[in-house]
């Protein structure tokens, strides 16, 4: 008991000590007002609209804009637009990444994705969590008399050659390995018919896991 209650009391020395950006990033309870978080994520909504506001055809700006929202981008990833980010620093897309229109990245925790990662339109990745009773998720006042609120929230991983349609939603908490052919296989293998993209893919069914399929279909009606 004693060991115990001497780690704890280490843990919330630790916490007291850390930033708020620390605690946002290691998943501990944080305030979002905090002065160093709020300059950041209004430098990345700034960056995302002055993205939004250009043609595909202003490539040297497009990746002037993304050099500054996006530090951690891999060679020839490419992002339609509009897109949203909420820090854009803390989120790392490997290459040859497409992302179609609407994508939206609120990555309070780091959110990771490997190479050639295919997202369709619509597509958001939300790692902020809040508490579910709401007395402990509602605003708070401080002796000032200005409010603020405690979150959290979870990574999220994406491995290589993931595939995601239209109109996802992946939450933080969520990790994925790269994807495997006979993993994918054996999630669809009861389906009836063609696996559309228009599921929700969160394990990259690709066209060569939807031909095997289809081979497969066509070896068991010849059976």
């Amino acid at each position: 008991m004693i060991k115990l209650a001497t780690q704890y009391a280490l843990t919330e020395r630790r916490n007291l000590i850390m930033t708020e950006e620390e605690k946002m990033l290691a998943g501990k309870l944080y305030d979002p007002s905090d002065p160093k978080l709020d300059t950041r994520r209004l430098l990345a909504h700034r960056l995302s609209m002055e993205y939004n506001n250009t043609l595909e055809t202003d490539a040297e700006k497009r990746k002037a804009i993304l050099a500054q929202l996006l530090p951690n981008c891999g060679e020839d990833t490419f992002l339609q637009g509009p897109l949203q980010f909420d820090y854009g620093c803390y989120t790392r897309f490997g290459k040859r990444c497409y992302a179609n229109f609407n994508l939206v990245v609120l990555d309070v925790c780091p959110v990771t994705f490997g190479d050639d990662v295919f997202i369709g339109p619509n597509c958001s990745f939300v790692s902020p969590m809040h508490a579910l009773l709401p007395e402990e998720r509602n605003l708070k006042q401080r002796p000032d008399g200005s409010y603020y609120d405690l979150e959290y929230g979870k990574p999220i991983t994406v491995g290589s050659n993931c595939w995601f349609g239209s109109n996802v939603t992946v939450c933080g908490g969520v990790t994925d390995a790269d994807v495997d052919g006979k993993q994918v296989m054996e999630l669809v293998k009861n389906q009836k018919g063609r696996v559309q993209d228009c599921a929700v893919v969160l394990l990259g069914v690709c066209e060569e896991c939807c031909r095997r399929q289809d081979a497969e279909v066509a070896a068991a009606k010849q059976a």
